[in-house]
């Protein structure tokens, strides 16, 4: 693409929109695309229905069956545009991440078994491939029923977990962010 056409249209975009900068928080949460958590593995796609973290105090995790804010991993367009002030991108946030635990796949129930002892922190993004889903609730304590045996719950692992202060971000292989 031309430089004078790609520069034309970043123009017309931010033209187009020159509120969201003024909106308030509120107001830009609504204007960003909600969509279920996907996996592409194999060629087939899954919806998951559950993220659990098999803690020390229980089993907790967070419900995946309803839409989450969903946002590209990383995107020129949104840096040119001046865009990605609104929020900090991914990158950014990694930063004094530690590696929390290791994600598994069990038919659609993504299960995470952790490998260190720092809590689990209050907020939760997953990422694959090139988009971030942003889950803003606390984990829940679950009562599961019909869980397999430890071993074949952990068996095909598909990403790890890395845990800040602020919160979990959830590697699911492939993705466009380097991994600290």
């Amino acid at each position: 693409m031309k430089r004078r056409t790609l520069i034309t249209h970043a123009s017309a975009a931010a033209i187009c929109t020159p509120n969201l900068l003024l909106a308030s928080q509120r107001d830009r949460e609504r204007r960003v695309q909600a969509a279920r958590i996907h996996l592409i593995l194999n060629g087939s796609r899954i919806l998951p229905i559950m993220l659990l973290a098999m803690t020390a105090a229980g089993p907790l995790g967070w419900n995946l069956r309803k839409s989450y804010p969903q946002f590209p991993v990383a995107s020129a367009l949104l840096g040119a545009l001046g865009l990605n002030a609104l929020r900090t991108m991914l990158p950014d946030r990694l930063a004094g991440a530690v590696p929390w635990g290791d994600v598994f796949l069990y038919q659609n129930l993504l299960a995470m078994r952790p490998i260190s002892s720092t809590p689990l922190p209050k907020k939760c993004t997953v990422t694959h491939d090139d988009l971030e889903w942003q889950i803003k609730q606390r984990a829940r304590k679950l009562a599961l029923r019909n869980v397999p045996s430890l071993g074949a719950l952990f068996k095909t692992r598909v990403g790890r977990a890395y845990a800040t202060q602020a919160e979990l971000i959830v590697f699911l292989r492939p993705t466009l962010v380097k991994e600290p």
